[in-house]
């Protein structure tokens, strides 16, 4: 077997957090050094990501489109894509 090489806190016991969460960097293309650091759910069978508008102008990501996600209400949303 492999040895673990990352890890993050995690209580067995209480189960905090209670899903699969790592703390990350962000940053614009080519810049090697985060912008910001932000605690982010790790869900391998989602279809796209979702940071908070002032972790992305904090990292100084820029617009590039915009589109429509629907989430489980089935209503429809505008995001801003960056």
């Amino acid at each position: 077997m492999s040895e673990l090489a990352f890890s993050q806190a995690y209580e067995h016991r209480t189960y905090d957090p209670p899903m699969p969460a790592l703390d990350i960097g962000v940053s614009r293309p080519g810049v090697n050094v985060p912008s910001a650091t932000v605690e982010a759910v790790v869900d391998t069978g989602a279809d796209g990501s979702l940071l908070p508008l002032d972790v992305l102008e904090q990292a100084g990501a820029i617009l590039v489109d915009r589109a429509y996600m629907r989430g489980i209400t089935g209503q429809s949303r505008r995001w801003t894509c960056t």
